[in-house]
């Protein structure tokens, strides 16, 4: 049996936009961050669930994240004990990867230890287990209203939509005897489900478990289900209860060998039947709350095994027979963890508007004198009780704070006693500083997030401090890079340090500053037939031409000059000699062109020239030898694209960005898809019945 995984380079071929889940114990910040976080592209936002004491002893260190509830969201769980399910799920268009095992979200549970994983990989164009899918279903049903704050819920409940969404019970295998149970304990304890499961009786049970229960009954109740137990032990680091385990019968011990003494945090029981075996294994210890009780949370994988449990032991190490004497424990034991309540609870904290709004479990209406600490810091935040939430205003002084995550707690009177909360997160779905809140209102992934802020700042008198804003945002092309994640954060480190300029500006200025050095970039890709950014060319080529016609149509560009120099950027494009087209196309860039669109995007801008040509000639504003000349460079254009690449113009995407488009220029509204392929069609046809474009023709 070899069934090592590497986890962090297996989850490098995860789809990038994946929906993410991911429960734990233990949560390490900077590892997840470094190692993990960068792995998937940055509107997924993924939703860690962690253990409440856990969150609350470390979560000041979490408020040095720029990335913790803004890119990524924490809720902390609480229970009778402590919440320890490891569960890594992610969900795309094609895929179901589901992750349980042992391991916690820190460096030692997915690099330096040895743990145990079960791996679901699961194809929903084949056949495939409904009744697994079922089961994890069951299990973030029951998680949900353990999740108090709002936006954190809303993210599991679309994560439970997204799985829902891949189920179509035509494609699953019926499962008449299932071999594999995805088990947790939210309804019933953990053992009392497996001893169900499992046919005839137990006649021995293999543990592999870090931590132990000392409590004696433990043991002799697994003891009245099964004939002996037989436990493997890594020296000095087990808690193993010698003197308890030394007064019962039935039971051996063993030393458990790894390779290069890799701690042994896997957590396993091997059931040896009169019919079967069966392997269970996750995140439960060998513990009473954990197996016997519900006051943990656990979750683990029940499965049938062929396999005799020495050829499991193969990937874990080598078992040698031990007195219990022998055994060094260590003084450790999880579940004994003091977890004294002090504090009552905040359950949601939102930062919204220059506004930190509070949701507690308290009766607010019984407290007053409430005072906010934000990283331990008292503030003096003015604040008012409404509609069951504390709302502090935050004075402009202290925006600035709010870049990265904080932590935030309170201390009240109630009956003329002082009481002090626990911590929270505060969520903060901002993307820029708060000095520029108007660049935090749109979607980073809408194709016009650029010509929205546009539009935004057009009703500002002075746009003196948003301008160096926009250049950084323009020139970081950050609507197109794949490392798009990094880019965001070079520019929202750079932004820090944007002095207010003295100088008055208008939004013209801006817009035209931006036209020109796009222009650069593309001439300079052309003059370097540069292919390496290729991507990115293309993207500029479209936003270039796309503020030149907002710019037009919005009177931000010189009379009559906007379609001219769309016209001229699209011989650079398309049709000089050296044009950029032909540069991809030399250097097998077709599949680049393609997935970019450029056929579309060039036939709606082709589109939006002739129209408003066509109204300009019919006011008499230009003559027909200059609609000639744009009709010339158009033809030529899509001429040329169509033959190199064999595009063909689906209405449906047609009709698509039509949309994008008249959502910056609302005068196309007019226009339908259907004239536009009629329109381009009638040119392209008129070429066609000539030999050649020839001067005697225009």
């Amino acid at each position: 049996m070899k069934n090592k995984i590497d986890l962090i380079e297996y989850i490098k071929s995860f789809k990038r936009d994946s929906d993410i889940l991911i429960t734990t114990y233990a949560y390490n910040q900077k590892f997840f961050e470094n190692h993990l976080f960068s792995r998937f592209e940055d509107n997924t936002f993924p939703l860690i669930l962690v253990d409440y004491h856990e969150y609350q002893e470390n979560v000041l260190d979490y408020g040095e994240s720029k990335l913790i509830e803004s890119k990524y969201f924490i809720e902390p769980i609480k229970c009778a004990k402590i919440f320890h399910p490891k569960l890594l799920l992610t969900i795309d268009e094609e895929n179901i990867n589901c992750i349980i095992g042992s391991n916690n979200l820190t460096f030692g549970g997915y690099v330096k230890n040895l743990e145990i994983l079960f791996n679901l990989k699961l194809n929903i164009e084949n056949k495939v287990p409904y009744k697994l899918i079922s089961d994890i279903e069951d299990f973030l049903k029951k998680l949900t209203p353990l999740i108090k704050s709002q936006p954190h819920q809303e993210k599991l409940k679309k994560i439970l939509s997204s799985l829902r969404s891949k189920i179509d019970s035509k494609k699953f295998s019926e499962e008449k005897n299932r071999e594999s149970w995805i088990i947790h304990n939210l309804d019933r304890p953990i053992y009392s489900q497996i001893l169900q499961k499992i046919s005839g009786n137990v006649k021995e049970i293999y543990v592999i478990s870090p931590f132990y229960s000392d409590c004696k009954n433990f043991y002799q109740e697994v003891l009245d289900d099964c004939e002996k137990i037989n436990f493997l032990v890594q020296q000095e680091n087990t808690n193993l209860p010698k003197n308890i385990l030394k007064d019962i019968t039935h039971v051996n011990f063993y030393e458990l060998r790894t390779e290069q003494d890799r701690f042994v945090h896997a957590k396993l029981v091997y059931f040896v039947t009169e019919d079967e075996n069966y392997l269970f294994g996750g995140s439960a210890n060998f513990t009473k709350p954990a197996l016997l009780k519900q006051e943990n949370i656990e979750l683990g994988v029940l499965t049938k095994i062929d396999m005799s449990f020495n050829e499991v032991l193969e990937d874990i190490g080598k078992k040698s027979h031990i007195n219990l004497q022998e055994i060094k424990s260590a003084s450790k034991d999880q579940d004994k963890k003091d977890k004294t309540e002090k504090k009552f609870r905040l359950i949601e904290v939102k930062y919204e508007d220059e506004k930190i709004i509070l949701k507690t479990e308290k009766d607010i209406n019984q407290i007053n004198n409430i005072k906010i600490f934000i990283n331990e810091e008292l503030k003096e935040y003015p604040y008012e009780i409404k509609d069951k939430k504390i709302i502090f205003k935050i004075p402009s002084e202290d925006q600035q704070e709010f870049k990265s995550s904080a932590a935030v707690n309170i201390q009240v009177k109630v009956n003329g006693k002082k009481d002090v909360s626990d911590y929270r997160l505060i969520h903060n779905r901002k993307l820029f500083p708060a000095n520029f809140d108007e660049l935090n209102q749109f979607d980073i992934e809408d194709d016009n997030y650029l010509f929205n802020i546009l539009k935004k700042l057009s009703k500002k008198k002075n746009l003196a401090n948003f301008k160096p804003v926009l250049e950084e945002l323009s020139g970081k092309s950050v609507f197109s890079r794949e490392d798009k994640e990094k880019s965001i954060l070079e520019l929202k480190n750079k932004i820090k340090s944007i002095e207010p300029s003295e100088k008055d500006i208008d939004l013209k200025q801006v817009i035209q500053k931006i036209i020109k050095k796009k222009q650069k970039n593309i001439e300079r890709a052309i003059d370097h037939e540069s292919v390496k950014k290729d991507f990115e060319v293309i993207n500029t080529f479209v936003l270039l031409n796309k503020l030149i016609l907002y710019s037009s149509f919005n009177d931000y560009y010189p009379t009559g000059e906007g379609l001219g120099e769309i016209r001229i950027n699209i011989e650079k494009f398309f049709n000089q000699d050296d044009n950029y087209l032909d540069i991809l196309l030399n250097n097998n860039r077709k599949r680049i062109i393609e997935e970019s669109d450029l056929g579309f995007h060039l036939a709606i801008i082709s589109f939006i020239i002739h129209w408003k040509q066509n109204k300009k000639l019919k006011k008499g504003k230009i003559t027909k030898n200059v609609k000639k000349v744009f009709d010339k460079s158009i033809i030529k254009s899509l001429k040329h694209i169509r033959n190199k690449t064999k595009i063909e113009y689906d209405l449906d995407k047609v009709e698509d960005y039509l949309q994008e488009y008249q959502e910056i220029l609302p005068a196309l509204e007019e226009v339908d898809a259907l004239q536009i392929k009629k329109d381009l069609s009638s040119l392209l046809e008129e070429y066609e019945r000539r030999d050649a474009l020839d001067d005697s023709y225009y």
